[in-house]
């Protein structure tokens, strides 16, 4: 590469992360016939299915909730209007 290709203009965003160096890791291994244990716990995966799960039960919870709200309003509506129109007929 010539010296003006590495010259290149980069633009950056205010809220733009600003481009990392790239980074290679690699392991030494010591002793191959050592046993090494692994502590495997819950994946962010796990975790995300999890509380999405949490957040449908919890959403159709408050949709039968209001559901149930709404209708419960309306025959009381309806019931007042009902009466309120025998009061004006008599």
């Amino acid at each position: 590469m010539t010296q003006e290709n590495n010259n290149e203009v980069m633009i950056q965003l205010p809220w733009a992360v600003p481009q990392q160096p790239l980074v290679q890791t690699t392991s030494m291994v010591e002793n191959p016939n050592k046993k090494m244990e692994l502590n495997l716990t819950h994946s962010t995966d796990t975790t995300a299915i999890s509380s999405f799960a949490l957040s449908v039960i919890i959403a159709l919870i408050l949709g039968s909730l209001a559901t149930w709200l709404a209708y419960w309003y309306g025959r009381k509506s309806f019931k007042l209007t009902e009466m309120s129109f025998k009061t004006v007929v008599e």
